[in-house]
This record gives structure tokens, C-alpha cells and sequence, in this order.
């Protein structure tokens, strides 16, 4: 199940990674809420599978071309893409379609893109991967591999649902999180985690596990959510932050500064630091539900709709150290 992993640098503990994803992948299977997605898998042998031809675009991955499928498998293949949303990244063109993500995660990626390590022939890691946009992405600059994680069913179904057609060897993705970083040691060049370290309750033990699941000298991308305000301060949300319950911490840019210096990184470089807005994060015909403007105070944009200072997005690039 994982034999890709046992060729890569460093320590990894693939018994006890394989009974971990062993539980995850049956449960997964068993699931029927909110989609059947293990079902919905199954009828992709309906599909000649891939790899069909893909590239990116104007930062949209493409995958296959309208003239591949018949008209009738094409409208089928459509049609099941919207049985495994909303989603929340992209944008993705598949067999011609638009598939309109939430977030233009290709904005994220342009930003970032001048201030990459080189990432050929690396080794690279994507915590909360989602649905593998960026994975696509890393894998145009010819990786060894680039590796995603994320323990969400409908993410990790996406996924699977894309590689079918795009059957990239250079991309994988698990149902791991963030906490499963404890069983790799000295593995990866580049770590990327990009909007994760805030739905966590503990910031400095996931800089730990990413500082130990890098090579000496290895590079993380760490892109949060953060907002204006006196340095070194952290806002820690009453109940819920631009209606989210799962954020636990949203700091300024020097706390995340502090936070990796206190965890022995360095050479820290500041990226970029933007305000979010609507052009970045709103809702689309493939993803419907509410977005950025239903969480942000109706009379001051300045503000979420708690009356919390409203997201900026901030990136950092620093260096794991050597030693300690």
C-alpha cells in the first residue's frame, strides 16, 4: 500500500503508518454520510483510466481534452465530478469543463511561486493537501514525488477521483494528518503547509513534527491566515472565527515569525501578506454553499461578522536547522 515510500531518504515507520491508514482507508469505505464516495469510486471503471493528457494553464490544471470521451461519457463524467462536491480548490478543467473551486488557489500559488526552493527531483510534502491542486502544480517542476496529506473523506475522494484520469506516478495522496508526521524523520526537501497551523490547537507541535520530517537544511512554505494588529499578539477566537469553529489560534505575522524561530528555524523570510478577498474566496456554481462575504461584517469588510479583525493570508519560507 505504500511501497512508493520505502525507496525515499531519511526514516519512515511504514508498519506502523500502514496499520494507521488500514483503520482509515475501512472506514472510509464503510461511510455513507455526507456521500457515498467509495461507491461513487467504483463507477470509474465505466472510464478508460489514464493518463490522459494534462497540463497547467493560467494556473488551472487541466486534465484531458473534450474530444478524449464520447459526448455521453463526457456529460456522465461531469455529472459525477458534482457528486463529489463542493469544491473548495481549483481552478480544475476536466475533459473541457470548468470545474470553478471556492478558492482560487492559483492566486496562493502565483505569490509564492518566485520565492520556491528548486523542486526537481525533490522530495516535497503537502499538509492539508484537499483535493491535490496543488500536488498537480508541484508535480509540472518534475519532483521525485510530491506527497499530500489530508484526513478528509471528500478531499482524499477528489483526489482519487482526479489521478484516475490524470495517473501522475509523481503525485500521491494519504488519509494523514498533520499528527502522522511523527512517524517520518529526516524525509522531505520542502514541506508545504498552507492554511493548516489555525485548525490545530497546538501551532509549536506541528512546527515540531514538520522541523523533524525535513532534511537538515530542507525548506518549509508555511502560508496562514492572519490579521493586523500589535505584535506578538494572537488572537484565540471566544467561539468561532469568520464563523468557523475549528480556528484556534489567528496571529499576527511577527507571531508566526516567533513561533518559527521558537522552534529553531531559520533564515525566515516573509512572502507575501495580503487581505483576503472575494476575488480569492467566493461562492461558484461548484461550490454554492456560503464564502468570504457571508463571513465578514455587513457594514465594515474591515471586520468578520463576529466583530473579529478580518483574514489577511501570509506566507513565510525558512530553513530547518542543521542540528539543534
Amino acid at each position: 500500500m505504500l511501497s512508493y515510500l520505502e525507496n525515499l531518504p531519511g526514516k519512515i515507520n511504514i508498519p506502523e503508518l500502514t496499520n494507521v491508514l488500514g483503520e482509515r482507508l475501512k472506514a472510509f469505505s464503510q461511510r455513507v454520510v455526507p456521500a457515498p464516495y467509495q461507491k461513487l469510486l467504483g463507477e470509474l471503471s465505466q472510464f478508460k483510466p489514464g493518463p490522459y493528457s494534462s497540463r497547467v494553464l493560467d494556473g488551472t490544471v487541466s486534465i484531458g481534452h473534450p474530444n478524449d470521451l464520447s459526448q455521453q461519457e463526457r456529460q456522465k463524467c461531469i455529472e459525477m465530478a458534482r457528486k463529489f462536491g463542493p469544491w473548495r480548490k481549483g481552478p480544475f478543467e476536466l475533459f473541457g469543463q470548468l470545474i470553478d473551486a471556492e478558492w482560487r488557489s492559483d492566486l496562493k500559488w502565483e505569490r509564492l511561486r518566485p520565492f520556491l526552493p528548486g523542486l526537481k527531483d525533490s522530495v516535497i510534502l503537502d499538509i492539508g493537501c484537499n483535493n491535490g491542486h496543488y500536488l498537480f502544480q508541484m508535480a509540472e517542476q518534475r519532483p521525485k514525488i510530491a506527497f499530500g496529506i489530508d484526513p478528509t473523506d471528500q478531499y482524499y475522494a477528489q483526489y482519487q477521483f482526479l489521478q484516475y484520469f490524470k495517473a501522475d506516478p509523481r503525485t500521491q495522496m494519504e488519509l494523514l494528518g498533520v499528527d502522522d508526521l511523527k512517524f517520518f524523520e529526516q524525509v522531505f526537501d520542502v514541506v508545504f503547509s498552507m492554511g493548516v497551523i489555525y485548525h490545530h490547537r497546538h501551532p509549536l507541535l506541528q512546527l515540531e513534527y514538520i522541523r523533524q520530517s525535513l532534511k537538515p537544511n530542507g525548506k518549509v512554505i508555511l502560508e496562514t491566515m492572519t490579521i493586523p494588529g500589535p505584535a506578538d499578539y494572537c488572537l484565540f477566537p471566544k467561539d468561532r472565527y469568520a464563523q468557523m469553529r475549528n480556528v484556534w489560534f489567528v496571529p499576527t505575522k511577527e507571531v508566526v515569525i516567533s513561533w518559527l524561530e521558537r522552534s529553531y528555524f531559520k533564515d525566515i523570510q516573509l512572502i507575501f501578506d495580503v487581505k483576503l478577498t472575494e476575488q480569492e474566496q467566493r461562492v461558484t456554481d461548484w461550490s454554492t454553499f456560503r464564502s468570504l462575504s457571508d463571513y465578514l461584517h455587513p457594514d465594515n469588510s474591515e471586520l468578520t461578522i463576529e466583530g473579529y479583525p478580518a483574514p489577511w493570508r501570509t506566507a513565510f519560507i525558512a530553513t530547518a536547522p542543521t542540528t539543534l
